[in-house]
């Protein structure tokens, strides 16, 4: 039986027979549709809205990934009218580990691929100090994220990499983000001068920090004043003076770490002259010489130490010439206690010793380098944060030692320190641990002869914290009427 043949144009037909009854369907749907609204009318028609676009002005202070004005910090929250003056420029504020540039440049994201365009904070990131639970949620749309229990601010001296006493800081900030995290929000304004602090420490106040750190003894006056007005605030400042009501103080044995350099600069040097380089006359000072004096003359009877004052805490150039003044008349190992590495680098260029400040600064000047003092803040700061968190900060002050951690003789150098030197920094080190060893016993007897501490007598901390006479064994005096 022969099958009738198939129309090669059939399917055709009915394709475009379809095509032309669904326009037909759809064309009243369309004359009824509502039209777009014109310029400058509401976008919100039968209950949807037309999302706003993120204006530089709205995008601001969003995130941590928008560029902060200069000294200011990306916090996280809207940039407010009334928000105070940021810091002059050359502060640059960073907020959970991300810095913004004092010249208004955008803030580049941790981990991120890239910065977002000044002014506008970048697609898809969290606000600074908050991290978001998920991408959506089980309806589908975005998740709300997570806020952070706790702003945290830091006031800082210089950059970290301008100083070791930053660097010891920023340390300390680091781990208290790692130990943390999403809890805390922190933001660290750095390069703070004296004269620009005020501005600093308001604007911290201002967006909403709860507990806010100044890391300079310099700034224990303002801050007294700041915690009056803001007593919703817990501050702490890096020095003595200071612990009452909303404030305290907090700081490091430093002289233990000295009296440790002491040790090593006693056993190393031929001349039994070592020399310190020495920024302002106050007690911590004072106590710093006097115990890099002690440490050295417990190993070396006949060792002396020189001083070398430049009335400030960070002058490069006044620095360089102290070290080599030191040199000059005598000294073969050079410590010092001020912001720089200057000292220790001067030392390296005419074939000298010395120590490193604050944190680890062996990649200074390696050829030179014995030790460096260190300061170790970070638990401390955890400490603080998880005080504030629960309830239980107090205006009790912190002073803290070899012991605790706080403060230690640290990389000493393989090549450079002698076997006999390391020998008996580690002995000193293990004493001061256990208590066995009290570097402030009578019999003390100062400059001049006379009696700082009659025999079998151990200062006590009043003592030590108005100490401002040297012991003997020290060639120089302390400034009068700075």
């Amino acid at each position: 039986m022969k099958l009738a043949r198939r129309c090669k144009t059939a399917p055709l037909a009915a394709a475009l027979m379809l095509v032309f009854a669904g326009a037909a369907v759809a064309e009243p749907a369309a004359e009824g549709a509502t039209q777009a609204p014109a310029a400058g009318t509401s976008a919100v028609q039968a209950g949807s809205a037309k999302a706003p676009a993120h204006t530089e002005g709205a995008a601001r202070g969003s995130s941590h990934e928008a560029a902060a004005p200069s000294g200011s910090s990306s916090s996280g929250s809207a940039s407010s009218a009334s928000r105070s003056a940021s810091p002059a420029a050359g502060t640059k504020a960073s907020s959970s580990g991300t810095a913004a540039s004092s010249s208004g440049a955008a803030a580049s994201s941790s981990g991120s691929a890239g910065a977002a365009p000044a002014g506008k904070a970048a697609a898809g990131t969290a606000p600074s100090g908050t991290a978001p639970s998920s991408s959506t949620g089980a309806d589908g749309q975005p998740a709300h994220k997570v806020e952070a229990e706790l702003k945290v601010g830091f006031v800082l001296p210089t950059t970290p990499d301008g100083s070791g006493w930053s660097r010891s800081h920023q340390n300390g900030i680091d781990l208290l983000r790692d130990k943390l995290g999403d809890r805390v929000q922190v933001t660290v304004l750095d390069n703070v001068r004296d004269v620009d602090a005020e501005k600093a420490f308001r604007q911290l106040a201002d967006e909403g920090n709860r507990l806010i750190i100044g890391t300079g003894p310099s700034y224990d006056g303002l801050m007294r004043r700041l915690a009056l007005e803001y007593p919703d605030v817990r501050w702490e400042v890096a020095g003595l003076d200071t612990s009452a009501g909303n404030i305290r103080a907090y700081g490091a044995r430093s002289y233990e770490g000295v009296y440790l350099a002491g040790v090593a600069a006693g056993k190393m040097t031929k001349t039994d002259v070592i020399g310190f380089v020495a920024p302002v006359p106050i007690p911590e000072v004072v106590r710093n010489i006097d115990a890099f004096a002690l440490g050295a003359q417990s190993v070396n009877p006949t060792a002396r130490v020189k001083v070398a004052w430049i009335n400030g805490w960070n002058d490069p150039v006044r620095e360089t010439e102290a070290t080599q003044t030191l040199i000059t008349t005598g000294a073969d190992v050079i410590i010092s206690n001020t912001g720089t590495d200057d000292a220790l680098k001067q030392a390296e260029r005419v074939g000298k010793y010395g120590f490193g400040w604050a944190s680890d600064r062996s990649a200074a000047a390696p050829k030179a380098h014995l030790g460096s003092v260190a300061f170790d803040w970070g638990e401390y700061y955890v400490q603080s944060a998880n005080q504030v968190l629960s309830g239980r900060w107090k205006p009790t002050p912190t002073w803290q030692g070899v012991k605790d951690g706080r403060v230690d003789l640290v990389a000493l150098s393989e090549k450079n320190l002698s076997p006999e030197a390391r020998a008996a920094v580690q002995e000193k080190r293990e004493a001061l641990k256990k208590g066995t060893l009290q570097i402030w016993k009578g019999p003390l007897v100062t400059v001049d002869d006379r009696e700082l501490l009659p025999a079998g007598k151990v200062a006590d901390d009043r003592f030590l914290e108005s100490l401002m006479t040297l012991v003997k064994g020290v060639e120089g005096q302390v400034p009068v009427g700075r």
